[in-house]
């Protein structure tokens, strides 16, 4: 019994001494990423995210953003409390609009223009609505 224990510890304790160079490197990427809270004070005005779109796109039912390639959960929900929850919204992106939001997703560097959503949501508003955004 007594070896069996002693083998059980020395598996243990080799599994945590494999894994902890992984759960270093994971903590080091961690520290390092900028935290996603910005104060007013310390964002300059030109580079703040877009303002939601105008009370009309406002007030129009969500659309379900992960039907564009490239837009999972955790962007939708990024979008959403930037208040872009429509295709039409995101159709209608400006360059600069583009630029400053692409500045607060470090994570997705250039992902709005290398998966082209802005094509993406104007034919999905197309299909959705039967009209151009």
């Amino acid at each position: 019994m007594a070896r069996r224990a002693r083998r059980v510890r020395v598996a243990l304790i080799g599994t945590v001494l494999a894994l902890a160079p992984l759960a270093v490197a994971w903590f080091r990427r961690r520290a390092e990423r900028p935290s996603p809270v910005v104060s007013e004070r310390s964002a300059p005005p030109a580079r703040t995210a877009p303002k939601p779109a105008a009370t009309e796109e406002a007030a129009a039912p969500a659309d379900d953003l992960t039907r564009i390639k490239g837009v999972g959960a955790v962007l939708q929900d990024y979008l959403a409390a930037r208040g872009i929850t429509t295709f039409r919204q995101i159709a209608r992106l400006s360059e600069d609009e583009i630029n400053r939001l692409q500045e607060h997703m470090p994570g997705f560097p250039d992902r709005i223009r290398r998966d082209r959503w802005v094509d993406q949501a104007r034919s999905l508003h197309l299909e959705e609505y039967g009209r151009e955004p």
